[in-house]
C-alpha cells in the first residue's frame, strides 16, 4: 500500500514538472518571451494543475531540466518529511523548481551557443566568395517566402536553405555547420527576432547580400515594446548588406512601403500585386504575398494580423456550407491584442458556422465561439463531410492537424 503512495505522488509530480517543461520550452527558455507569457490567463496552465497532460518535446535539454527539477522536489520533500505536506508542497512548487533548472543551466547554454555560433563563422569564411546569401524577415511569411524562394531557384541553382521554422541565430548557426556546402550558390536565410540586435547577430553570421523583407505588422509587438523598435530590428538586416545590394520590400504592406525608401544606399524594389491574374496550383487569392501550400487551409503556426485577415477575406469567398474556425489566437501582440483580436473577430463572425477557440483570453472576441482548452474535444464535436471546410489559425498542435489531415506532410 504505501509503495502505491510513493507511485503515485511520483505519477502526479511529473505530471507537473512536465507541464511546466513544456511551457518553458513553447517559449524556448527565453525569459523575455516567458515573462509575456505570465500575463496572460493561459499562465494558469502553467501554476496549476489541469485536466489536459502537457508534455514537451523530448530532447538533452528537457532531459536535463527533469533531472533538475526532480531533484529540487526531492529537497522540498526532505526539508518536509511529513507524508502529505512534502509532496503536496513539491507538486505546487514544481513551477518554480522547473524554472529555477532553467535558469542555472543557462549559463551553460550561452557559452555552447557562443560556441556554435563562433564555429558556424569561421565556416562562412571558408565559402566561395560568389555563394550568395539571402537573407528573409518581416512579421509574416517568412518560412513560406523561404521556401518558395528556394524551390524555385533550385530548378537551376544549387540551394541551401535554414531548415523549418529555425529563423534564430543559434538555427542558422547550425544549418551552417549541417548542411552549408562549397557547391551552394545560393543559402536562403529566414531571420527572426524578438528584440533589438537579433537580426544583427544573425547577419554577422552569414552576410547577407540581398534582403527581402515580407512586411511588418505588431505581431511580438508586446516584447519590442513599440513599433519603432520593431522596424528597427528589421531593419538591420538592410543595414547589413553591402552597397548597391538588392533589397526586396512588400510594396501592398504600408510600413515597409515606406522603408524602401529609407535606404537610399541600397538597389530597392518593391513588389505587389494590383490587378494582375495569375495561375497557381498554390491555395488562395490572399497567396499572393504567402503563397503556403497546404491539404488544408492551415495558417497554424503563427497567426498574425495580416496573415489571419487575409484568410479570412479568402474564406469569404469560397462556395462552402459548412466553414469552421479553429483558432488558438493571436500571441504576443502586447497594447495592440485586443484591437486586432475585435477585427479578426468581427470578420469571423460572418463567415463561420462553427468556431472553436483553444485559448480562454480570446474567446470574448468571438461571441458564437466554444472553448475548448484540449483539441481532442474538438475533434469529437466536429462533423466533417465534403462540404466542409476549416481554417486553422494560430499555434495548435502537431498531431491535432495531422489527425484532421492524415495526408499532410
Amino acid at each position: 500500500m504505501i509503495h502505491l503512495i510513493e507511485v503515485s505522488y511520483f505519477l502526479i509530480l511529473l505530471t507537473a514538472i512536465l507541464r511546466c517543461l513544456y511551457f518553458w520550452q513553447l517559449k524556448e527558455y527565453r525569459w523575455d518571451r516567458f515573462k509575456d507569457f505570465l500575463t496572460t490567463s493561459s499562465r494558469l496552465q502553467f501554476f496549476l494543475p489541469t485536466k489536459y497532460f502537457f508534455r514537451p518535446k523530448l530532447t538533452l535539454k528537457i532531459i536535463l531540466l527533469g533531472y533538475l527539477s526532480g531533484y529540487f522536489s526531492i529537497l522540498i520533500m526532505k526539508f518536509f518529511p511529513h507524508q502529505f505536506l512534502g509532496p503536496i508542497l513539491a507538486f505546487f512548487l514544481a513551477p518554480v523548481s522547473v524554472s529555477l533548472a532553467v535558469l542555472l543551466i543557462k549559463p551553460a547554454t550561452d557559452i555552447i551557443i557562443d560556441l556554435i555560433i563562433f564555429l558556424a563563422k569561421l565556416k562562412m569564411r571558408l565559402m566561395p566568395k560568389n555563394q550568395t546569401v539571402i537573407g528573409i524577415t518581416g512579421s509574416f511569411a517568412k518560412t513560406s517566402t523561404k521556401e518558395i524562394l528556394s524551390h524555385v531557384l533550385s530548378a537551376k541553382f544549387r540551394v541551401c536553405k535554414t531548415l523549418g521554422t529555425d529563423n534564430t541565430a543559434i538555427g542558422v548557426a547550425l544549418t551552417v555547420l549541417k548542411q552549408l556546402k562549397t557547391f551552394h550558390q545560393y543559402f536562403v536565410v529566414e531571420m527572426g527576432a524578438y528584440k533589438k540586435g537579433e537580426i544583427k547577430a544573425i547577419c554577422q553570421i552569414v552576410k547577407p547580400k540581398i534582403a527581402i523583407i515580407t512586411g511588418i505588422t505588431d505581431q511580438h509587438f508586446s516584447l519590442f515594446g513599440s513599433q519603432e523598435n520593431l522596424i528597427q530590428a528589421k531593419s538591420e538586416l538592410l543595414l547589413a548588406l553591402p552597397t548597391k545590394s538588392l533589397a526586396f520590400f512588400n510594396g501592398q504592406n504600408p510600413i515597409t512601403k515606406k522603408l524602401a525608401n529609407q535606404f537610399p544606399h541600397l538597389n530597392t524594389i518593391s513588389y505587389y500585386f494590383p490587378k494582375n491574374k495569375f495561375k497557381t496550383n498554390l491555395l488562395g487569392d490572399y497567396q499572393q504575398l504567402n503563397l503556403q501550400a497546404a491539404y488544408l487551409v492551415d495558417d497554424s503556426y503563427n497567426a498574425n494580423p495580416e496573415g489571419f485577415k487575409a484568410a479570412l477575406n479568402y474564406i469569404k469567398t469560397l462556395n462552402y456550407p459548412q466553414k469552421i474556425l479553429i483558432t488558438s489566437g493571436m500571441i504576443e501582440l502586447g497594447s495592440a491584442s485586443q484591437k486586432h483580436h475585435q477585427e479578426v473577430g468581427k470578420l469571423a463572425q460572418a463567415i463561420f458556422n462553427q468556431v472553436f477557440v483553444t485559448k480562454p483570453e480570446v474567446a470574448e472576441f468571438f461571441p458564437t465561439a466554444q472553448v475548448e482548452l484540449d483539441p481532442r474535444q474538438i475533434l469529437k464535436k466536429l462533423k466533417l463531410n465534403s462540404q466542409a471546410l476549416v481554417l486553422l489559425e494560430g499555434r495548435l498542435p502537431k498531431k491535432f492537424i495531422l489527425s484532421l489531415c492524415p495526408n499532410q506532410s
